[in-house]
């Protein structure tokens, strides 16, 4: 039986898939399916997919929806799957020949374990916006990171700075779906992975297994204007974060922008904020730092408006 679902989000994306569908097709085992959710492009994206349908020898299955951004995408693909483990592969990674192997060979050690929701590996990124040499070194996980632990813990206790791979169990991420909230586009992964972490354990794999390369205005390329421009999301974030996150230190620093990203677009909570709290310590310190946040907002994030 198929365990491994790869969902692919796909915008205008007929120029990087070719790349992904190759390292598709090389895989030493083909022991799973490939999931496309065309968000609305207006290039031969889809065209493209069935085209692969014809001649590919694993599964592969295609939805069109209309642009809703990448989270919606999600969504979708979380809906659809099958499988017992969904792994979001964006249209410019490529995957290392045995990835679908290891990923699926590493399982079988941590499927019965109820506490750890999926597993997460590092990622080599081409053309990196934090690698301004473009050095193509690549950098794992650090020594100390420990066989599982919260996922948030990877950056703010073990350091690492990096993009990574994550095959979750999809009976998780059904129970922690993207909010939908009206007109906006962009919403952080984050979104829904620091709840899961509240709850759920990962596996540190310290493998890589894939490949992915910034493309000129691609989501990480616009970080800043994607923000403002859904500004509802981005706050729900910084609650989220305020309230979830293991560290303390940056629980109080997104309170300061919670508070701050508030005032700077006038914004007011809807019922997907409520059943969120600020804990009241980080609530005191973080509102120190909301000047600091709304001279940086008012100064950086605002030009990025429509």
């Amino acid at each position: 039986m198929i365990k491994l679902t790869y969902f692919t989000p796909a915008y205008n994306a007929e120029k990087t898939l070719p790349n992904l569908y190759q390292t598709l097709c090389n895989q030493t085992i083909k022991d799973f399916v490939w999931l496309v959710v065309d968000d609305g492009s207006v290039d031969n994206t889809s065209a493209l997919v069935r085209e692969y349908i014809e001649h590919a020898d694993f599964s592969i299955v295609l939805f069109q929806q209309e642009n809703g951004g990448k989270h919606r995408a999600y969504n979708k693909a979380i809906k659809e799957c099958k499988t017992e483990l969904l792994c979001c592969v964006d249209a410019d990674f490529v995957l290392v020949e045995n990835a679908t192997e290891k990923i699926l060979n590493e399982w079988k050690n941590y499927a019965e374990r109820t506490e750890v929701a999926g597993i997460v590996t590092p990622i080599w990124c081409k053309n990196s916006m934090t690698d301004l040499n473009q050095t193509k070194e690549y950098i794992g996980f650090s020594a100390k990171t420990p066989d599982i632990g919260r996922m948030p813990e990877l950056y703010s206790k073990y350091g690492y700075h990096g993009e990574t791979l994550y095959p979750f169990r999809t009976t998780v991420l059904k129970e922690y779906m993207f909010p939908d909230i009206p007109n906006e586009k962009f919403m952080t992964e984050s979104t829904i992975y620091l709840p899961i972490s509240t709850q759920y354990k990962v596996h540190w794999m310290n493998q890589c297994l894939a490949q992915s390369t910034y493309m000129e205005g691609g989501l990480s390329d616009r970080r800043f204007y994607n923000q403002a421009n859904s500004p509802l999301s981005t706050m729900l974030f910084y609650k989220l974060s305020a309230q979830c996150h293991p560290s303390l230190i940056t629980r109080t620093m997104n309170c300061g922008c919670y508070y701050a990203w508030k005032k700077v677009f006038k914004l007011s909570e809807t019922a997907d904020f409520r059943k969120y709290s600020l804990p009241f310590f980080e609530r005191i310190l973080g509102g120190i730092l909301v000047p600091h946040y709304i001279r940086l907002f008012q100064n950086n994030i605002k030009k990025y408006l429509k």
